[in-house]
């Protein structure tokens, strides 16, 4: 299209300046070469004018092709652009979340670290407090059981609690020719956790040196006490019952004595069963001691303080008996029956539940 418009216009004016300039042309008429030279000239003015603006144009309509082919690529540069600052932007996004996840998952893991530590920390210093308590507390019980031992002056060793005990000691054998008598001083012993029922008698046996029988048993100065840890009268349960079972025994009964320097020996017959029932809400107590014969009764008696003193019956026999309680909240009791003027029975018990 561009190579052919040149040749059209170049022939325009080839034709034109052909009839302008013949010279075998006869016309005489003055003015005809003038106008046809004129109208040549403005023909060739107008033929190279449409082929400047035909120029102009083409050379517009390249600069406008330039153009957009420049804005276009500019337009291209600058959606790349976009896109590499859009994937940048996206990079630095997911980088910012990586390291938002790092940060939280190093900060999780310090904080569970923290939270073991600290869950260490506690087991351990509640181990240590654990220990510490068990330490004093068995302190504590050590302490008491030996302010207890103190109390009751007697070697749990030798006496074990819940057995009653005797012990047959300073020996004094006079023979003769028919008979031999002993003379010896039984100790009874009931050793309970927080008290002890002691008893203390003067014995002479006689026997027959022929058939070696027991013929004579005499008692004197028959001595029972108790002692222990007392209950404070304040810690004495105020309201319901409960029944305090238990052992007792007379320590008169006809047992050979025992060769010096035995150890002491367990008591496995001529004892007693104690019931005692006490109603705290009333301050009162009774009960009865089974296993001598005839039932000893230990009549009604109020709390005075931590002890109850009433009357005391075995058959036919008036008495008296006292009792105290022992421990921190009474969980025992120990005492004696009185016949007459002799300390007859010792007796102590353990504390069931209390029923309210």
């Amino acid at each position: 299209m561009n190579l052919k418009k040149p040749t059209i216009t170049a022939a325009i004016l080839f034709s034109l300046t052909a009839c302008g300039s013949g010279g075998n042309n006869t016309d005489t008429t003055p003015n005809k070469p003038n106008i046809q030279n004129e109208q040549s000239q403005k023909k060739v003015a107008d033929a190279r004018k449409a082929e400047e603006a035909r120029k102009a144009k083409e050379a517009a309509a390249q600069k406008a092709e330039e153009a957009r082919k420049a804005k276009e690529e500019a337009e291209q540069k600058a959606e790349e652009a976009r896109k590499a600052k859009e994937t940048a932007e996206q990079k630095a996004e997911e980088a910012r979340k990586a390291k938002e996840a790092a940060d939280k998952a190093e900060a999780d893991r310090k904080a569970k670290e923290a939270a073991e530590k600290a869950e260490a920390d506690r087991k351990a210093k509640e181990a240590a407090d654990k220990a510490e308590a068990d330490r004093k507390a068995k302190e504590a019980a050590e302490k008491l059981e030996q302010e207890i031992n103190q109390l009751k002056g007697i070697s749990a060793d030798a006496y074990p609690e819940g057995k009653i005990m005797r012990h047959d000691t300073d020996h004094v054998t006079t023979p003769t020719e028919e008979e031999t008598q002993k003379h010896f001083q039984r100790h009874m012993v009931y050793n309970q956790k927080y008290s002890v029922i002691l008893a203390d008698y003067e014995i002479e046996q006689s026997y027959n040196n022929n058939t070696g029988s027991l013929e004579n048993l005499d008692f004197s100065n028959p001595k029972i006490e108790i002692k222990g840890l007392k209950t404070e009268p304040a810690k004495i349960p105020q309201e319901g019952t409960a029944t305090y079972s238990g052992k007792a025994f007379d320590g008169i009964f006809q047992q050979p004595a025992q060769e010096p320097f035995t150890p002491p020996t367990q008591v496995d017959e001529h004892l007693g069963n104690l019931s005692y029932t006490v109603n705290f809400t009333n301050k009162t107590g009774s009960g009865t001691i089974t296993g001598f014969g005839p039932n000893v009764e230990l009549k009604e008696g109020k709390i005075s303080g931590s002890r109850i003193s009433a009357d005391a019956q075995h058959g036919r026999e008036p008495g008296k008996y006292s009792l105290d309680f022992f421990g921190k909240d009474a969980e025992e009791i120990g005492g004696k029956v009185t016949l007459g003027d002799v300390d007859s029975f010792g007796f102590g018990g353990t504390r069931g539940e209390i029923q309210k």
